[in-house]
């Protein structure tokens, strides 16, 4: 394995084979668990910033002029990328463990970006991780005060896990969860930001999965379902196509799901007082969404191609209501 030393002198030589690439991540994932372990902040945090560079491609060694092999570092940027993203893959618990166990505004705003921004682009990634990353969000708007940093610091940590929410389709969760007026100011800024195209492609799989498992009586796939709970419409449209088989799950399964969703808190969170907080607040939200979805399905027409126009549909782009419509 590659020590400090060489890291520090020679990653631009490492990073242009995939056998060099390999010993880079490895590296990174040394100083990442050290760092938590010994809750060393340096440690954890500069292997993050690290791969936040790999991932956008802004790394100072892309524009390093006096680096000798600067133009090959360039051609290998893709292929550092997919290494980059097969690392946050494998490694995706601890760099959420690294959320959490930050105390600091600006290293949770670093490490949420990081999640928020690569974890659709990563192939074949398990959805309950995008459960996590609602109850992630949640945590972070109703607990900012409890975090270091100056006011523009605990601003722009809102930013993000508002902005975050409204991308995964999510924003009305915030509601439940926020408990500074400020933040609650600045939700209707977001409840039009359109969610991520191939996030709800993921979800609209998931269903058909779902829905292929729960025809030929085989077991329920209940992580593959949590994140939908967390959806302000795709949810719903995709109960409304599918005959209101999500609804049924929903409260045939309701033990099974609130089961696994609370043990996704056990897994986040290590303080008794934030999981049994963060669990009455989802009972209620759960409770909440239940309701919402009787009433949508009792109200709904079906959706064709012809009506679409003239459902909940409309409170998502042409783009996206093909999505569900394909």
């Amino acid at each position: 394995m590659i020590t400090t030393d060489d890291y520090m002198r020679k990653i631009h030589i490492y990073l242009e084979t995939s056998g060099g690439r390999e010993e880079v991540f490895k590296y990174l994932f040394k100083q990442l668990k050290k760092g938590l372990e010994q809750e060393k902040r340096s440690l954890y945090m500069s292997a993050l910033f690290d791969l936040k560079a790999f991932l956008t491609g802004h790394s100072p060694l892309f524009v390093n002029s006096d680096l000798p092999n600067i133009f090959r570092l360039r051609k290998e940027r893709e292929n550092i990328k997919k290494d980059a993203l097969s690392f946050l893959k494998t490694h995706i618990e601890l760099i959420k463990t690294a959320y959490v166990q930050s105390t600091l505004c600006r290293d949770k705003f670093e490490t949420g970006f990081l999640l928020l921004k690569f974890l659709p682009e990563i192939k074949d990634l398990p959805l309950v991780h995008f459960a996590d990353l609602y109850l992630l969000l949640s945590y972070t708007l109703h607990y900012l005060d409890e975090f270091q940093g100056t006011e523009q610091d605990k601003a722009d940590l809102a930013t993000i896990a508002l902005k975050g929410l409204a991308r995964y389709d999510g924003i009305q969760m915030a509601e439940y969860f926020i408990t500074r007026p400020e933040d609650k100011a600045q939700l209707e800024t977001y409840t039009n930001l359109p969610p991520y195209e191939s996030y709800l492609q993921r979800l609209r799989q998931a269903v058909e999965w779902i829905q292929k498992q729960w025809r030929s009586k085989k077991d329920f796939p209940v992580h593959d379902f949590l994140p939908l709970v967390f959806t302000d419409n795709a949810l719903y449209i995709l109960n409304q196509i599918h005959n209101a088989l999500l609804e049924e799950i929903f409260f045939k399964h309701e033990d099974k799901v609130k089961t696994a969703l609370f043990k996704r808190l056990e897994n986040l969170f290590k303080k008794p007082e934030i999981k049994q907080e963060i669990q009455a607040i989802l009972t209620g939200f759960l409770k909440d969404k239940q309701k919402a979805i009787q009433h949508k399905t009792t109200s709904a027409q079906i959706i064709t191609p012809e009506n679409i126009q003239h459902t909940h549909f409309n409170l998502m782009g042409t783009e996206t209501r093909n999505i569900f419509m394909s």
